[in-house]
């Protein structure tokens, strides 16, 4: 999946990794987690395999509207029920579920925030009973609620995941937010476990070259390695797979398979050409070489493509 603002090279606060190698910054694994891992959920309403199976209620009405996805209904039944039972433990539990869930369909930021507030108010509230039924499903919920209110409420969305864990309860995408929270805290050592049990769970490419990016950011290199060339091997993404390629480039020069990294920046370049990172990459790999000329080729072909590529220009400068 590709990302839409072409950000992949941004540094947060003008960090530079190693001499050598392209910025690779937590941003890089935030960004594209977030917009790979997280678009269904926030554009499409939520995967199927993140919906918590219920067992309250016996076949009532609410239930019937929840298996049918029916959250504006169920809200509307839920708020009659509880304007006669204010405290009516499966109305404040299916209507905060329902809330979550039409909240992540909302594009605007701030009516997704609302929808994000009602939920955990009718959550919290369901909490307060102190009933064992759907109690993990219930802080699974509320994590995720609590994250899509802001990085200020990410000890919040880690405390109530971890707890839905511990009860017992794990989604495909537990793991997922909670490697995402961690890294929005700059826990980063914590956000690669989070993603070593969602690629468990769910071998996906854009999960294995977010923890490919992750574990680079914590010196990782020699797992990045790993984890970089299976988000090659999956992948029937074209433009993940030149991203990965040109991450192995860089690992493989760090490492001194010059030979290796050359390979995988000529597979980027044989079907695209104009990759800027790509030139610059091999034009690294000639300098480590000692072959200044060909090196400065290939950054003098990455500020062509690319006016402003700093790392290029920087290279240039230096030799």
């Amino acid at each position: 999946m590709r990302d839409p603002e072409g950000r992949f090279r941004v540094s947060e606060a003008g960090t530079k990794a190693p001499h050598g190698i392209a910025p690779v910054t937590v941003f890089l694994a935030v960004a594209v987690l977030l917009i790979g891992v997280l678009a269904a959920l926030i554009f499409m309403g939520g995967r199927i395999g993140s919906l918590p199976s219920v067992r309250i209620g016996g076949n009532g009405e609410l239930m019937l509207l929840w298996q049918e996805q029916a959250y504006g209904d169920l809200i509307e039944l839920a708020d009659r029920r509880l304007e006669e039972r204010p405290l009516e433990y499966e109305s404040l539990l299916l209507s905060g579920f329902a809330y979550f869930y039409l909240g992540i369909d909302q594009i605007e930021t701030e009516i997704q925030l609302d929808y994000m507030n009602e939920a955990v108010v009718r959550l919290r509230k369901a909490k307060l009973h102190g009933r064992n039924e759907m109690q993990s499903e219930l802080q699974y919920i509320l994590g995720k609620a609590y994250f899509h209110k802001g990085v200020y409420y990410d000890d919040l969305a880690i405390d109530y995941l971890s707890s839905s864990l511990d009860g017992g309860y794990q989604s495909i995408d537990t793991h997922e937010y909670l490697a995402l929270a961690h890294a929005r805290r700059h826990e980063y050592e914590d956000s690669v476990y989070h993603l070593e049990r969602a690629v468990e769970l769910n071998p996906d490419d854009l999960l294995y070259y977010t923890l490919g990016a992750t574990r680079m950011q914590v010196g990782r290199n020699e797992d990045a390695l790993q984890s970089f060339r299976e988000a090659v091997r999956v992948s029937s993404d074209e433009y993940l797979q030149q991203q990965a390629r040109i991450r192995l480039g860089e690992l493989l020069q760090l490492s001194g398979d010059y030979d290796e990294a050359e390979e995988q920046l000529r597979l980027v370049l044989q079907d695209n050409p104009k990759s800027a990172d790509a030139h610059f990459v091999l034009g690294e790999i000639y300098s480590a070489r000692g072959d200044r000329e060909r090196a400065r080729y290939e950054w003098r072909e990455a500020v062509r493509i690319e006016p402003r590529h700093v790392d290029a220009l920087q290279s240039l400068q230096n030799n």
